[in-house]
């Protein structure tokens, strides 16, 4: 029996879009799912809206995600360093179920294409429960930096010495402002306090001292390697 032929890509692609439009799930059953111990299958295609099947490159099954193509499986010909490079996207882009919510956060932070878009959307909810309940590690939330690329970077008024002067204010008193969960280390004689860029600018948003575009785009200039998803 002839096999029918390969979906186009612009089959692939249309099938991608209608998928990502029907996440529907509420954010209070996202938050639920982010507080599991584990979760699987069912609790995936709630938060991403793709059900089991081929989905573009990805195959979804019951036991996790996989590539629908094998780095074993290649041309016998193709060079053992591009062999090497397939096997390594091939364990990147696997997820096992049951997984936990963190190792679903890093399955999903490598599905993630060279502009920092995923393959697959998430309810909302889900990445903001991780980041508020402390379930990510600091390594999820990038690299920490100094006082005054902070306040470089985030300002409060055009006036430099005014926006510096809001700044050391809760800087200085970070406990009393609730700055103090976004601060990494404490300064010591000429070393800066260092602090998280992702919790500064959720901090920023949650208190309204700057709308979520203008933490944006601040993050996106000054912190562009930094996780802007989790923002509230």
């Amino acid at each position: 029996m002839q096999k029918p032929p390969p979906q186009s890509h612009l089959n692939l692609l249309e099938e991608y879009v209608e998928a990502k439009m029907s996440v529907d799930t509420t954010p209070e059953r996202a938050t639920a799912i982010a507080h599991m111990k584990e979760f699987g299958l069912p609790e995936f295609i709630e938060l991403t809206g793709i059900n089991a099947g081929d989905y573009g490159v990805y195959r979804i099954a019951g036991s996790g995600v996989t590539l629908r193509f094998s780095a074993a499986e290649t041309d016998p010909d193709l060079p053992p360093n591009a062999k090497v490079s397939l096997a390594a996207l091939e364990k990147r882009l696997s997820l096992q179920f049951p997984c936990t919510p963190e190792q679903f956060y890093d399955w999903h932070e490598a599905t993630r294409s060279t502009n920092g878009v995923s393959d697959f959307t998430l309810a909302e909810g889900f990445l903001e429960t991780l980041l508020a309940t402390g379930t990510l590690s600091p390594a999820h939330l990038g690299k920490v930096r100094s006082s005054a690329q902070i306040i470089a970077a985030f300002r409060m008024d055009p006036d430099d010495h005014k926006n510096q002067q809001w700044w050391d204010a809760r800087m200085r008193n970070a406990k009393r402002y609730g700055l103090k969960d976004a601060r990494a280390s404490t300064g010591r004689a000429k070393l800066q306090s260092q602090w998280n860029p992702t919790l500064v600018a959720a901090w920023l948003i949650d208190n309204g001292h700057l709308d979520r575009t203008a933490v944006l785009r601040a993050m996106q200039k000054h912190f562009p390697d930094v996780e802007t998803d989790l923002l509230p």
